[in-house]
């Protein structure tokens, strides 16, 4: 199933969670920067791909998670910028994440892509920052993000498989 919006924010979320991932080596601080470029691309794009699939196959949850992705995922952006209260955007971040799950069983149930099923791998994911994260919301500062890189391995893991199951015809 060929859907270029969400194959294209997908691949843009698996290069922010690459570049997050390699947070833990002092010499790619950076990296952390640059994923603060390329995440809100990717929730922009990934919202309007989830929109777009939501009115060509008339199911509402696909709306609802684009939806989702665009408002809480630049919700969780302009949260971290402003850092008053990093726990609020742990918890925005869990629930759009928890949406676009959603959308995930439901695209691999109803459309019949198999191979989306797999980014399922996420809830390990998101289930790993819920652990680490809530607890220690100071745990979004840069320097702290390694503790949280067994988080990244299962979202890049998921931003890939639901990248080229987007992109394939």
């Amino acid at each position: 199933m060929r859907k270029p919006w969400l194959g294209i924010g997908f691949t843009l979320s698996a290069i922010t969670d690459f570049l997050l991932l390699f947070t833990a080596l002092p010499l790619l601080l950076g990296a952390f920067y640059l994923a603060f470029g390329t995440y809100p691309l990717s929730v922009i794009i990934r919202g309007i791909g989830w929109i777009k699939l939501g009115r060509e196959s008339r199911v509402r949850l696909f709306k609802a998670a684009g939806s989702a992705v665009i408002i809480l995922g630049l919700l969780f952006y302009v949260s971290l910028l402003a850092a008053k209260e990093p726990r609020f955007s742990i918890i925005v971040w869990i629930v759009y994440s928890l949406m676009e799950f959603s959308a995930y069983v439901k695209v691999s149930s109803t459309l019949g892509t198999r191979l989306i099923g797999f980014a399922c791998i996420s809830i390990i994911g998101i289930a790993t920052v819920v652990w680490i994260a809530v607890p220690d919301a100071a745990t979004l500062r840069p320097e702290a993000l390694p503790r949280l890189s067994y988080a990244f391995i299962f979202l890049l893991a998921s931003s890939l498989i639901a990248a080229v199951s987007f992109l394939r015809k």
